[in-house]
C-alpha cells in the first residue's frame, strides 16, 4: 500500500502551508521534525515550488495545487503513482509545469498510470498506451498513434503506463 500513491483530478489540500502539506505523509509515517522539515525543503526544491512554500495551500491555482499534490506524493517515494485526469481544466504553463513533474517522475523510475479523457500533450512521456472505449481495452502500437487507431471524445478514456505492473 505504501508503494502505490492515488492522486485526484481535485487534490485535497489541507487550510494549511504548502510545506506542511507536502510534509503530511512524512509526519503520518512517524518521520521526526528535523527529518521532515529536510525532506520537505528537498521537494520544494525538486519541483520548484520554494516560492509557495508558505503560502497557504487553498489560495493556489489549479496547477499550483495539481503540483503540491504531486511533490507531496513523490516525497513519500512511491513505487507507483495513479493520476487521475492530473491536467484536467489547465492551460498553458500550468500544463507544462505539471507535465514536466510527471516527466521528472517517470525519468526517476516511478510507475506512472495516468488516466484522461484526452490528453495531447503526455504522450511522449509514456512507453505505452491503453485505450478503453464502450468496456473493451485496447493497446495502442505507440503512445503516439493516440488518434490514429481509436475514437476520441467524452466518452474515450486514456490510459497511459509508464511501465508494466507485474
Amino acid at each position: 500500500p505504501r508503494d502505490v500513491i492515488y492522486l485526484h483530478q481535485q487534490p485535497m489540500l489541507f487550510d494549511r502551508s504548502v510545506a506542511d502539506n507536502i510534509g503530511y505523509g512524512l509526519k503520518v509515517r512517524g518521520c521526526s521534525r528535523a527529518e521532515i522539515a529536510s525532506k520537505v525543503a528537498h521537494a520544494l526544491q525538486w519541483s520548484g515550488l520554494e516560492h509557495l512554500a508558505k503560502r497557504n495551500a487553498k489560495t493556489l491555482s489549479g496547477g499550483e495545487k495539481q503540483r503540491v499534490a504531486l511533490t507531496r506524493a513523490w516525497v513519500l517515494a512511491p513505487r507507483f503513482l495513479l493520476l487521475d485526469e492530473p491536467t484536467a481544466n489547465m492551460d498553458g504553463e500550468a500544463l507544462t509545469q505539471t507535465l514536466q513533474l510527471v516527466g521528472r517522475l517517470v525519468d526517476e523510475g516511478v510507475g506512472v498510470v495516468l488516466c484522461s479523457h484526452g490528453l495531447q500533450s503526455d504522450r511522449p512521456l509514456f512507453k505505452r498506451a491503453l485505450h478503453l472505449h464502450n468496456s473493451l481495452l485496447q493497446e495502442l502500437k505507440s503512445p503516439h498513434s493516440l488518434h490514429a487507431q481509436g475514437p476520441t471524445g467524452p466518452a474515450f478514456d486514456t490510459c497511459h503506463c509508464q511501465r508494466s505492473i507485474s
